[in-house]
């Protein structure tokens, strides 16, 4: 039956039910689903009546949740539980039943699947139902106070963390020889209970879900318990479930890619790992449902677009509704608050560092500790007389000249166990992990010891004062904790506290909604002037790239209603300056740098156009991507152009003596002569990529930064000019350390590993940057959306100047850091890629490797373009290569099994591959193959493999499809295997070329140049470009990214894929053929060959010379035991488990 999903009344599969496999008994019975349904109506009526109304009556933070929750499992575990929170009588028990009926129809507020009261389930019951439960939601009911409220507190958080760690309590055998495995809990959760988890890592675990008392109204709980109202969600559920069955894979790829997007969303937008992490499983619930219910035609796609939105609103709402905004949001922050509430309160107190005294501020000195002591007499002038008094234990010193406090190596511990003896639950921390703890949130002071591979020191050298030697005169120095005082006390902003996130749009597809609502259209364009009075929420940010944001406003741009010639390239143009046709990307650069071609543009911008284009009247300027405060406009072209040199002389000079404002600077269609690609900015100097040592000028802003890069001549020349089209450079990049970092209020420590999760924290964490503000204010400029908020990767320019990238070295990918690298190590990798490729690296590998696609092509203006694929690129595109199969009988007498890893397969299908170009030719009622035009052909799959020792060329299998779309590539192999198949339907690109064949060249050479292990910046260079070509030709594809960008084109991606994995199959049946060896399994460009022989190289079937690090070339990827391999060979797929027991890595399956 393929995949099924058992139920109590049977196996739902991908044709039905089959009935009578009754294989869950006791409360597991209560699973039990009804037959599915096709029936459109009945599907619209049972999701929009039954189980989407828990949003329309208990609104979207509590509807969205649950139903999120109950419409992944099935899927996809969501190792975040849902907790729904509430004092007796809240209904919530009633109000998780009614989730639970997308599971059965037999579960009601007195039949949970687990009691969590004192007197209910017992943990070894409960980690039982939480492994038998698997691929559903576990409902645990009634975590209540009882007699212990810490008890049950505890008790909760133990499952939370049960559940998302899928912890295993194994057992040794009764005869003590041997262990009994443990149940994985494989269930999400659901819980009702009387109280919040505990402060702590479990309680990060889940998404709360608080009720006040008469929040939810009984009536509306019991319509929806009505049977006939149970019975329609769990026939949805069913459905769904019989959808997802013909096609898991697919299925699992839709929660895969918006549990992803969604993930990123809300991370950009300031919210931690943890909540993006929670909601985007419940997000992905959603999107799998709501794609099931327009495939089968029972929603409109412009309702689940607004169903989504309604989720994403919901899911917006529940975690703003979760959050305490009192609680600290990890230990460092807590264990600030505990150590400041301690000094006030007076069980500790600090002494100042001159007196060993109380502290001459005696406002600071209350707060430290100190206690005003009433003398019982009045002074002269009839105030009462007073002294401080210290309360508690001493601590150590205060230096309020320096805003610092210090402790000694003891004090620290000796302060946190005074300061948690009064809390209601046991709180310790040793000396270690408090100093981590207080310094990533910025309250300890430590310094950076290089010795050795470096590491940081938690103590700094201070002079105590007050301890002066009585012999010497001198005072004692010795190694302290340093805290900040400013920060330990609350007097700061708190740095890691990021700003309220607000809503971001919706990562929803497509294209966008007749009748927008007022958070504005889900493609990203600028949305309409909202309806009510809450402004639009601001886009997600960072876009893909931003390599072609036209920086300069001093004229309007328009769109011609007729090609005409650009002034500069001479190809057709659409845009136009004035009246005068022009790329915006030609105008960009014009305006960065060309001033003779400026001023000639700007002059005849008002004259007549010559060309067979009819004048338009220009509409009134339209702010662009501005610098800050840019003053109107001049009316007349002539007026402009004079303003050109107004500004020029009247902008900010620099005190720098490299470059002046207003200096000359290097034409568009001349080559400018750079001296680096980028700079290395750090506490000791300047290191320039090509090796250089400077001494640090003085840094005030981020501006100063900038500056380097037009005194140190910065860039990379992408583009040779010529004079058929101007020529193209890579703006320079400053790199800035952390330490120089620090000193201009800036943190890069502490982020997440992830890089979308480090920009996102970054960004959030310097929101309205003074380092920036008075960048702006001496001169600076930036894009308009950009403001005064401080990015990962920051453009800044002066007015008529180049532009400058100021980044910082912790933002810097793993593989560019590796090793430890310090600053002169990063600056030559960086002048290393930008040798080898030709092009500086910026922003991200996608963004870096997609604009080089374009800049490679700068001379074909059509080839990247704003467009809409065809259906078939948006619906379906071809898959990589999941394939296995048992050994026959002469391979199961082998004894070892080696993978083999195809590399760089996917750049070597671009080689001299045709790719689509213009707009494709649509043929309905099909038409006859050719393999010379790119397209995508609908045929039938053969039922049945012509040879099934190798994966079907058509990927039968991988979906169970009667009829389905292929590209030329995969039709052009099956055509070669023999397979003859008639063409139904037909989307073909009569227009197409070789567009990415000198990228593909120019990412080749940089591999050839970098091919030398014994190298480590080499190596590092190396695995750039890999990341550089993988993640670009990925992006190609991404709907969420990429889409309404001159980037997208997945048919492009498809086509690509396709020949790479039709160049794999081609080598598999020659070595098939030549050898008499096949493989077991083939998962996207890994190949498995069993064998006789231990070593992977004899072993290798095919010729020798196919052996290497070449691209289209194998090399070794794992060695293992045919018999450990065996329980994942039984088809049609190979499990990620299996390739990871035998490669020693988690895969990506490669889906698209």
């Amino acid at each position: 039956h393929g995949w099924v999903y058992v139920t109590y009344t049977g196996l739902i599969t991908a044709r039905g039910v089959v009935s009578g496999h009754q294989l869950l008994q006791g409360v597991l019975a209560r699973y039990a689903l009804p037959h599915p349904t096709q029936d459109a109506d009945e599907l619209r009526r049972f999701f929009l009546e039954d189980s989407a109304a828990l949003v329309d009556r208990f609104g979207g933070r509590i509807g969205a949740v649950l139903l999120g929750q109950a419409y992944v499992a099935p899927v996809r575990r969501n190792p975040y539980s849902v907790v729904v929170v509430g004092s007796n009588g809240s209904k919530k028990t009633g109000l998780c039943a009614l989730s639970m009926h997308h599971f059965g129809t037999a579960w009601d507020r007195s039949r949970p699947t687990a009691s969590m009261t004192g007197n209910g389930s017992t943990l070894n019951s409960v980690r039982l139902v939480a492994h038998q439960a698997k691929d559903a939601v576990a409902f645990f009911d009634d975590v209540t106070p009882g007699g212990n409220s810490t008890a049950a507190q505890v008790r909760l958080g133990e499952m939370l963390q049960l559940l998302f760690n899928q912890e295993v309590r194994d057992r040794a055998s009764r005869d003590g020889d041997g262990i009994r495995a443990g149940h994985v809990p494989h269930a999400s959760g659901l819980f009702s209970s009387e109280l919040m988890p505990k402060f702590g890592a479990n309680a990060r675990r889940a998404l709360v879900v608080p009720l006040q008392r008469d929040e939810l109204q009984l009536d509306d709980i019991l319509h929806l318990d009505r049977i006939e109202s149970r019975l329609g969600r769990a026939t949805l559920q069913a459905s769904m479930i019989g959808w997802a069955a013909r096609d898991l894979e697919r299925a699992r790829q839709i929660v895969r890619d918006a549990a992803t997007t969604y993930g990123e969303t809300l991370r950009a937008a300031g919210r931690t790992s943890e909540e993006a992490e929670a909601a985007a499983y419940l997000w992905a619930g959603w999107t799998l449902m709501t794609t099931f219910l327009v495939d089968v035609g029972a929603l409109e796609l412009a309702e689940q677009r607004d169903w989504l939105q309604r989720a994403h609103q919901g899911l917006h709402e529940a975690i703003e509704a979760a959050q305490d905004p009192d609680s600290p949001l990890n230990a460092g922050l807590r264990l600030r608050e505990l150590i400041a509430s301690s000094l006030r309160s007076g069980v500790a107190h600090l002494t100042d560092v001159t007196t060993d005294d109380a502290p001459s501020d005696e406002g600071l000195a209350i707060r430290l500790g100190w206690r005003r002591v009433n003398l019982g007499m009045n002074d002269e002038h009839g105030y009462p007389r007073r002294r401080l008094e210290a309360k508690g234990l001493r601590a150590g010193y205060v230096n309020a000249d320096a805003g610092e406090v210090l402790l000694d190596a003891t004090s620290l511990e000796s302060l946190i166990k005074a300061s948690a003896a009064g809390l209601s639950e046991p709180f310790s921390m040793d000396a270690g992990t408090a100093r981590r703890a207080l310094h990533e949130v910025g309250v300890l002071k430590a310094q950076w010891d290089s010795h050795g591979a470096g590491r940081w020191r938690y103590t700094m050298k201070r002079t105590i004062a007050c301890e002066s030697s009585s012999v010497t005169g001198r005072a004692a120095q010795r190694m302290v904790t340093v805290l900040d005082l400013a920060a330990l006390m609350g007097d700061e902003d708190d740095p890691t506290t990021p700003q309220q996130p607000t809503l971001p749009l919706a990562p929803i597809g497509g294209p966008p909604t007749p009748q927008p609502t007022s958070d504005g259209p889900f493609d990203g364009s600028p949305a309409p002037e909202p309806v009510s009075d809450t402004p639009a929420p601001p886009a997600p940010t960072p876009e893909p790239h931003e390599e072609t944001d036209v920086e300069s406003p001093d004229v309007a741009v328009t769109l011609l209603p007729e090609p005409g010639e650009c002034s500069v390239c001479h190809h057709p143009a659409r845009t136009a300056v004035g009246n005068m046709p022009v790329h915006a990307e030609c105008w960009g650069a014009i305006a960065r740098g060309d001033d003779e071609a400026f001023a000639r543009i700007a002059g005849e911008a008002a004259e007549p156009q010559p060309a067979a284009v009819e004048p338009q009247p220009t509409p009134e300027p339209q702010a662009a991507a501005v610098e800050p405060q840019a003053a109107a406009e001049p009316a007349t072209a002539a007026a402009r152009a004079e303003t050109v040199e107004t500004r020029r002389d009247i902008s900010p000079t620099s005190t720098r003596t490299a470059v002046r404002a207003g200096a000359p600077r290097p034409s568009a269609t001349t080559r400018q002569s750079f001296a680096a690609a980028a700079a290395v900015v750090d506490a000791a100097g300047v290191h320039l990529s090509n090796g250089d040592q400077l001494p640090l000028p003085p840094i005030r802003h981020l501006g100063d930064l900038a500056e380097l890069g037009y005194e140190l001549r910065l860039g990379t020349q992408v583009v040779e000019p010529s004079r058929a089209a101007h020529g193209y450079a890579d703006p320079g990049v400053v790199v800035v350390g952390a330490e120089l970092a620090e000193q201009l209020g800036i943190t890069t420590r502490g982020l997440p590993r992830d890089g979308a999760d480090k920009g996102a924290a970054f960004a959030a964490a310097h929101t309205d940057h003074p380092a920036l503000r008075a960048a702006l204010e001496d001169g600076w400029c930036v894009a308009e959306r950009v403001g005064t908020d401080l990015r990962g990767w920051t453009k800044m320019w002066r007015a008529g100047q180049p532009s400058v990238y100021v980044t910082f070295a912790d933002l810097l990918p793993p593989s560019v850091r590796s090793g430890d690298a310090d600053a002169a190590t990063v600056a030559r990798r960086l002048g290393l890629f930008s040798k080898v490729l030709g092009t500086g690296y910026h922003l991200s590998q996608h963004a870096t490797g997609l604009d080089l696609m374009q800049r490679l092509r700068v001379k074909a203006k059509d080839e990247f373009v704003v467009h809409t694929p065809p259906r078939p690129a948006l619906a379906l595109g071809d898959p990589d290569l999941n394939w296995a199969r048992p050994p026959m009988a002469e391979e199961a007498q082998l004894t070892y099994v080696h993978a083999y890893d195809r590399g760089g397969a996917h750049l070597a299908g671009v080689a001299g591959l045709e790719l689509p170009v213009g707009e494709p030719t649509e043929f309905p009622e099909g038409r006859p193959f050719d393999p010379r035009l790119p397209g995508y052909w609908f045929v039938e799959i053969p039922a049945s493999s012509n040879d099934w020792r190798f994966p079907h060329p058509l990927f039968k299998g991988m979906r169970s499809r009667e009829f389905d779309w292929v590209t030329t590539p995969t039709l052009t192999l099956a055509n070669e295997l023999g397979y003859d198949l008639e063409v139904r339907q037909a989307w073909v690109w009569e227009q197409h070329a070789r567009v990415l064949d000198p990228w593909y060249k120019r990412i080749t050479a940089a591999r050839t140049a970098t091919d030398d292990e014994s190298d480590p910046d080499l190596a590092a260079v190396r695995t750039m470009l890999k990341e550089l070509y993988t993640r670009s030709i990925g992006m190609m594809g991404s709907r969420t990214h990429a889409e309404g960008t001159t980037t997208f084109y997945p048919e492009r991606r498809h086509h690509i894929v396709a020949k790479a994995r039709a160049n794999l199959l081609r080598r598999i049946v020659q070595i098939g053929q030549d050898s008499g060896v096949w493989p077991l399994a083939v998962k996207t460009d890994t190949v498995v060959y069993a064998s006789a022989e231990p070593d992977p190289i004899k072993a290798w079937p095919g010729d020798p010379k196919h052996l290497g690090r070449g691209l289209g070339q194998f090399k070794v990827e794992g060695t293992g035991l045919l018999a450990d391999q065996l329980p994942h060979l039984q088809g049609p797929s190979w499990p990620d488990d299996g390739k990871a027991l035998l490669t020693g890595r988690t895969p990506d399956d490669g889906s698209e």
